[in-house]
């Protein structure tokens, strides 16, 4: 397993997961920075770069970045983990997720006629 060496590093993945995890959109950007600067501050941190990927990921899942962009970032991201880590857990999850799923929308409001009057969610997902 590929971790960090620097503290400073550990701190700042620390500081994106905390910023990602309150599932506040207008905190992505920050939560993105931190992992990059966690990745600058140490170039093998398997971890962070996993962390990015699926950042990535779950942001577009979220509307936040466009789906485009944000899939090659998070392979981009995704791939270097799997690179200094081919054990990667987190790695391996966000790639299979990005090889599988094409497209993914969730409808909370505004819903049609067919869905009916009693839904919380509704969520599509277009595998490849």
């Amino acid at each position: 397993m590929s971790s960090t060496l620097t503290i400073s590093g550990l701190e700042l993945a620390f500081g994106a997961r905390t910023l990602f995890t309150g599932l506040d959109l207008t905190l992505a950007d920050s939560a993105i920075a931190f992992y990059e600067s966690a990745l600058v501050r140490d170039p093998s941190f398997a971890h962070a770069a996993a962390a990015l990927g699926t950042a990535y990921v779950e942001l577009s899942e979220n509307g936040a970045i466009p789906a485009d962009v944000a899939r090659v970032r998070a392979r981009q991201a995704t791939s270097r983990a799997l690179d200094l880590d081919p054990d990667s857990s987190a790695a391996h999850c966000t790639m299979g997720h990005l090889e599988a799923v094409l497209e993914f929308k969730i409808q909370t409001n505004l819903y049609s006629a067919d869905i009916g009057r009693n839904s919380v969610a509704v969520v599509d997902v277009i595998t490849k």
